[in-house]
């Protein structure tokens, strides 16, 4: 398939939903004032920006099960209403949630739409389908074709975007056995979560990071990295998610007592 790709482009002013109150709530782990917010917001204005505004604030405090709902509502209101913009955010998402769920057939339908709307709203494909199409790709064990996609993600990636691009290229890397590059690009993902506030990635990029450094038998850095995330789960109330993060730690801390033994017998 051809592709076009968009140009990069700033987001548009006031176009925020609860945002900066909820961002705060969410800071603080106060997960269900913050999610009153967007709730109060759709009783207000029942309409697909609304549907998905909520459903990006659920995936983003990792309740991808939640989000469906709302994101699925916002997709086909938002076609049927001739918001092309918001049908293909809400698309991107339902299909990143599917690709986490390992529902990769789902994901793909999604993407396909994805596609078929954004070429209909400017002609080109966003950054998001891009890395959505590369983790597709990456599924099947096309790898090439995943590399190129993400080169291309990259290119033209908002700063919001930037975050998601560099997570998967870290799995990418992973998936060649290229762990050095790997961790570089988590790196790069917490740094750019970091900017953009972005919890969920960041905490996904340090637990990432955390495993190739205990692969790599670099420990104090796992443990450092491992703790950081779940920290950052724990704020997030995503406790599946906290105590893998809290496993990891302790295997870490395990390993490095016993490389630790070791060197004091030699």
């Amino acid at each position: 398939m051809s592709i076009v790709i968009e140009q990069r482009q700033q987001p548009a002013a006031g176009s925020q939903q609860p945002g900066n109150l909820a961002s705060e709530l969410v800071e603080r782990g106060q997960i269900g004032r913050a999610e009153k917010l967007y709730r109060d917001a759709l009783v207000r204005d029942p309409s697909p920006k609304s549907h998905l505004a909520l459903g990006r604030f659920l995936t983003e405090v990792c309740r991808d099960n939640d989000a469906l709902l709302p994101l699925e509502r916002a997709a086909a209101e938002a076609r049927t209403a001739g918001n092309l913009e918001t049908a293909a955010k809400s698309l991107n998402l339902l299909s990143r949630i599917h690709h986490r769920g390992g529902r990769d057939r789902e994901a793909a339908r999604c993407e396909q739409a994805a596609i078929r709307v954004e070429l209909d709203r400017a002609g080109c494909l966003s950054a998001t389908t891009l890395v959505n199409l590369a983790t597709t790709a990456a599924a099947s064990r096309d790898l090439r074709r995943a590399g190129r996609l993400l080169q291309a993600a990259d290119r033209i990636a908002a700063e919001s975007e930037s975050a998601f691009v560099h997570l998967a290229r870290g799995l990418l890397y992973l998936s060649r056995g290229r762990e050095r590059r790997a961790a570089r690009s988590f790196r790069r993902a917490i740094r750019a979560a970091r900017r953009t506030h972005a919890l969920r990635d960041e905490a996904e990029a340090r637990l990432r990071l955390a495993a190739v450094l205990c692969r790599r038998k670099q420990y104090r850095a796992a443990i450092r990295h491992g703790q950081k995330s779940a920290k950052l789960y724990a704020r997030l109330a995503a406790h599946e998610l906290q105590q893998h993060a809290d496993r990891l730690v302790n295997a870490a801390a395990a390993a490095r007592e016993t490389q630790l033994a070791a060197l004091a017998r030699n």
